[in-house]
């Protein structure tokens, strides 16, 4: 077998960093590509699960308010929540049984239940009932 020249050894070897430099700026240019289409794609699906994440937040907001409100409410102070079709209230009772009078309007549950724990914590420091 006769040995290769040295002009095509030299040929072969530029051909082949050409070709490999090609293949991997392709390798490179479909990474990328898959890249931006996952994020285009993660975009879309966090974009469709907002309402539930919203919905999901609010739940989460109002499941806190209730577990402080059972943990920190003075003795004898409850709270109710009251629905109907339309709207949801917080009711505070004091120890004696009667509804306080804290400003709530247009709150959710979760800011009413907090409104009505910090007002009997409130009510307890000054010494008694509202």
């Amino acid at each position: 077998m006769k040995p290769i020249h040295e002009d095509d050894y030299n040929a072969i070897g530029n051909q082949h960093e050409q070709v490999t430099g090609r293949i991997n700026d392709m390798l490179i240019e479909l990474q990328n590509h898959s890249y931006a289409t996952g994020i285009e794609r993660g975009k879309a699906l966090a974009k469709a699960d907002a309402p539930n994440i919203t919905a999901l937040q609010k739940q989460a907001a109002t499941e806190q308010q209730i577990q402080r409100a059972c943990g920190s409410l003075p003795e004898g102070w409850t709270i109710q929540i009251e629905l109907e079709n339309g709207a949801g209230y917080a009711v505070l009772y004091n120890p004696q049984g009667g509804t306080t009078d804290f400003d709530t309007a247009g709150e959710s549950i979760a800011e009413q239940v907090s409104a009505a724990t910090d007002f009997a914590l409130a009510a307890q420091q000054n010494g008694g009932a509202r």
